[in-house]
């Protein structure tokens, strides 16, 4: 427009030059006009500048719903900040209309409009973090749960039940796109698994403390008999007392290996085995069980092992498997202390093959119910 204003003056110019001054006037007009219009434009024509008001208005007015609707319920300082900047600029706006100054307006409008665009963008991007963090927490607590949950205490067990209850609770929150709820849940109900786990070591460690006091006890008790069972000529009881420290050995090594199942069942030999020593030195010349009667319970213990065996390879519980062996192990002690006449030795070991099987029994039948 300004170009043509330019041409317009230079053909005005040419007219006057050749004396046609009426044609001359109505270019300088036209050029006059053309500027007076390309000033008016610059200056910012009132219809247009309007038009631009309301929509830097309505963008104001969107961008205000958006980023109020995703700060609902957030405590973020610097988003929030920015909101409180983004309405003091409007509010300016609207100071700046009541003086008619329009274009001041539009200015103070586009500064609260750029402020909004970044709330959404921070909230927007701490939303898609907060979403990887939450599912980070959701697959650790899932992990743990997966690694827990078998052979707890009734105490233990209610605290991971209601671990478990926490983390659907956090599943369901992280559906609902509710990350930050989802994240804290999951912390909840690993606090809870880790709670549980405290309560299941202080329970071993107590159970610790008493099979090594209980391995104590049976130490002390064969040193008190040492003299006795080691100097006397009586064979069976050197016997009893070879048996009973060499179990007792074998639990005390497999107590240092942390094997407390193992470490308990052999325990349970030596104890017996001291016990009976004890029993046999106090009480030398009395009569032992008869030969017959040892006999019979041997054989019903052979076949009560038979079909516990039977029963054993069906469930497939091969931690059992080592109590069966040491069963047996008493039953042919016992079957060779009676071709030795050692008839005390032979009644302690089928007494402790008849635990031995009675533990067995009653692992099955409670893993079968």
């Amino acid at each position: 427009m300004l170009h043509k204003a330019k041409d317009n003056r230079k053909l005005a110019i040419t007219a006057y030059k050749n004396q046609n001054y009426r044609k001359a006037v109505e270019l300088f007009r036209v050029a006059i006009f053309l500027v007076q219009k390309t000033q008016t434009i610059l200056k910012g024509h009132p219809t247009a500048l309007t038009s631009t008001l309301d929509e830097e208005k309505a963008n104001f007015k969107d961008l205000l719903q958006k980023a109020q609707r995703l700060l609902d319920g957030k405590r973020d300082v610097v988003e929030r900040d920015l909101l409180r900047q983004a309405l003091a600029q409007q509010q300016k706006a609207e100071r700046s209309l009541a003086r008619n100054d329009i274009k001041g307006a539009i200015n103070h409008y586009r500064w609260a409009t750029r402020l909004l665009l970044r709330i959404i963008s921070m909230v927007e991007k701490a939303e898609q973090n907060m979403q990887q963090i939450a599912a980070n927490e959701l697959q650790l607590t899932r992990e743990l749960l997966q690694a827990g949950g078998k052979d707890l205490s009734p105490s233990v067990s209610r605290i991971y039940k209601k671990a478990e209850q926490v983390y659907r609770d956090a599943e369901i929150a992280f559906q609902n796109r509710k990350y930050s709820q989802a994240a804290k849940k999951a912390q909840v109900a690993r606090r809870l698994l880790h709670r549980s786990t405290q309560i299941g070591e202080i329970s071993q460690q107590g159970f610790d403390k008493r099979l090594e006091d209980e391995i104590a006890a049976v130490r002390h008790l064969l040193e008190s008999l040492r003299n006795q069972a080691t100097t006397t000529d009586d064979k069976e009881i050197n016997l009893y007392y070879r048996i009973a420290q060499n179990h007792l050995q074998f639990s005390q090594r497999a107590f240092d290996k942390g094997n407390y199942r193992l470490a308990t069942v052999e325990l349970l030999v030596a104890a017996r085995m001291s016990y009976s020593l004890q029993s046999m030195l106090s009480k030398q010349g009395e009569e032992s069980h008869s030969a017959e009667f040892l006999a019979e319970k041997i054989s019903t213990l052979e076949q009560q092992l038979e079909k516990v065996n039977l029963a054993l390879q069906q469930s497939q519980q091969s931690q059992l498997e080592y109590l069966s062996r040491l069963a047996q192990q008493m039953l042919q002690t016992a079957k060779t202390s009676m071709a030795n006449r050692q008839w005390h030795i032979a009644w302690d070991s089928i007494q402790i093959a008849s635990q031995l099987l009675q533990k067995m029994q009653n692992s099955l039948h409670t893993n079968s119910e």
